[in-house]
């Protein structure tokens, strides 16, 4: 996240702006010095050789070099006349958060004085001139998400107000950008046009590890800093989960000094990420709790992770197998045993949470842990908190059993990285249409990186180089694809699988029926509208190359599904309409923002 400082001469921008970059641990850019750096002289003398108007084509043709970089975690202090521009402000929202420092005619003049760097004050009756300005901006300025008084304010006030709105109105700003990128038509309806897709995009960081790294900073019960973390659904219902047990949350700062003495009602809304990786932490407490959701998570089996915690002397009661759950204090620690074909996060909650316990532990799969990979993911996240677990692994190097000692995790700043599952749709999208660049993403061990071999293997043309993933328009060819390690590429692989030659098998897929929706079903049955020839079977999809035509289409409120047709629509013949498409909250709120700066008519 990005904050944007904009506001008048005077107000305060570049000394707020680097204070407010101290207190977040964020970088600070001051676009007034970085233009004196390029031009080599002051902004004074530019507009005295060149006049204001070519001052002000520099000033934007800076922002939107700055903007195209795509900045992160950043403070940026704007020219008091950047927001003269309609293109300027527009890159200004994109860009980040906007803060307004409101600052008074007569608070700028008794600041500023007679300072003659001030171009703009070059008059015989300077105080009147700056009432006139700032008169004349003060509409422009009030674009802004936030505004804060700084009249007779010192820099500290000044700071922590900013601050204290900011976490105010982040829940609320999110919302409103979901809406606005959504673009509803109708409620929940999104008409989409066929659209040829290309050019750049940076995805958002990955749902996953933003889980994982705010749940393990927490149980640091100390400050560290968790930066580019992913904002959606998903990833609020964990913090506001872990926010009930007593952590505490400060723009990117995690503090978990407090967990475990509060309890109460954990709320996951729909993430079965959240519910998972709580409900053992739940059992640390000192207090009774309950944890509950709403949709398709209060169908999502929950029994066999409280088996395991009964076993490790929880106290769990769910509701016939499924949430509503309530916890009691309890868990110790000891040996469990735990299936490893129904969800690794039910493996991933526990190791999370077994450091803390007094006993060791010793986890025993039973049966072959499917999506490893997020397994393994987990327990790097772990590492980096110093957190140890040993794996114990079958000839084939199949994880079979975790042995776990109590240990502290220690305070440590992580970043989140980019999210590969989201990449997987503008990968896909390059490679049946045009050039598609993901900016800002390199090979990790996160599951869904594996699109990138299995594109390549269809025959799709994709490098990966400096940071950047590139797909560009291939011949695709139907390939056979064990999916039981990266679930979640099913409905945008099966998408691909329409565009390629031959057959398309996605096979150990069973899973998939038990996700936000059921997915080979939901797949198979969307993509039959648009007239693609798909076969679902118990535990797999085949599909065959086959023409897609727009139709009437239903997301299932599963946001991977309404992704995938939005990649389906904008190739296809004739328009689609897609219900329940603002579902894509759940993992990436600006998805069709992202859609249309690619080309995407929605």
């Amino acid at each position: 996240m990005n904050i944007l400082l904009v506001g008048f001469m005077g107000s305060g921008k570049t000394t707020v702006g680097k204070a407010l970059a101290e207190s977040r641990q964020m970088a600070f850019l001051d676009l007034d010095a970085e233009l004196e750096n390029q031009e080599g002289k002051t902004i004074s003398t530019i507009f005295q050789e060149q006049g204001e108007s070519v001052f002000r084509e520099k000033e934007s043709a800076l922002l939107k070099k700055w903007a195209e970089q795509q900045l992160d975690n950043t403070v940026i202090s704007t020219g008091g006349g950047i927001v003269l521009s309609d293109v300027n402000v527009q890159l200004i929202r994109k860009m980040g958060r906007t803060v307004w420092l409101d600052v008074s005619a007569e608070e700028a003049h008794r600041r500023i004085g007679m300072q003659d760097h001030r171009p703009l004050l070059q008059t015989e009756n300077p105080k009147e001139k700056m009432l006139q300005l700032l008169d004349s901006r003060k509409g422009l300025y009030a674009q802004a998400e936030i505004r804060i008084p700084v009249d007779g304010k010192e820099v500290p006030q000044i700071v922590d107000e900013i601050n204290e709105q900011l976490r105010q109105t982040s829940k609320t700003a999110l919302r409103e950008r979901v809406l606005s990128a959504i673009g509803q038509l109708e409620g929940k309806t999104l008409r989409i046009e066929p659209s040829a897709l290309q050019g750049s995009v940076k995805v958002p960081a990955s749902k996953s590890i933003t889980h994982r790294a705010l749940i393990c900073a927490a149980l640091a019960q100390k400050p560290c800093r968790v930066a580019n973390v992913l904002i959606s659904d998903d990833t609020l219902a964990t913090a506001a989960a872990l926010k009930v047990l007593g952590a505490t949350f400060s723009g990117d700062q995690v503090d978990g000094s407090g967990l475990f003495k509060t309890g109460g009602t954990l709320y996951c809304g729909e993430s079965g990420s959240t519910l998972r990786f709580l409900l053992p932490l739940a059992c640390l407490g000192q207090t009774k709790n309950a944890l509950t959701g709403t949709g398709r998570l209060l169908q999502r089996p929950i029994q066999p992770l409280a088996d395991a915690l009964q076993q490790l002397g929880g106290r769990v009661q769910t509701t016939d197998g499924l949430a509503p759950i309530t916890t009691l204090p309890g868990l110790a620690g000891g040996n469990c045993t735990l299936p490893g074909d129904v969800s690794s996060q039910f493996v991933s909650g526990l190791l999370m949470a077994l450091p803390l316990c007094a006993k060791p532990s010793r986890i025993q799969l039973t049966g072959a842990l499917e999506s490893a990979p997020y397994v393994e993911l987990t327990l790097e996240v772990m590492a980096h908190f110093d957190v140890k677990v040993k794996t114990e692994r079958d000839p084939q190097g199949k994880p079979t059993a975790f042995e776990v000692q109590p240990q502290a995790y220690q305070a440590r700043d992580f970043a989140v990285p980019s999210d590969w599952s989201s990449a997987a749709f503008w990968l896909v999208a390059g490679s049946i249409g045009k050039s598609i660049t993901i900016e800002s993403i390199a090979p990790d061990s996160q599951a869904d990186a594996a699109i990138v071999p299995l594109l390549q293997k269809m025959g799709g043309k994709l490098t990966i180089q400096a940071g950047r993933a590139k797909a560009e328009k291939s011949a695709l060819s139907g390939i056979e694809v064990d999916v039981s390690q990266c679930p979640d590429l099913v409905p945008i692989l099966a998408m691909a699988g329409c565009f390629a030659s031959g057959t398309t098998r996605l096979y150990n897929a069973a899973r998939l029926r038990l996700k936000e929706s059921d997915r080979l079903a939901a797949v198979a049955s969307e993509l039959r509208k648009m007239g693609a020839r798909i076969e679902e079977k118990p535990d797999e999809l085949i599909i065959q190359q086959s023409p897609l035509k727009g139709a009437a289409l239903q997301s299932h409120e599963d946001h991977r599904i309404a992704m995938a047709l939005s990649i389906a629509a904008a190739n296809a013949e004739g328009p689609s309409v897609i219900d329940g498409a603002d579902c894509v909250a759940k993992s990436y709120p600006a998805f069709y923002h992202d859609f249309r700066a690619l080309g995407g008519k929605a």
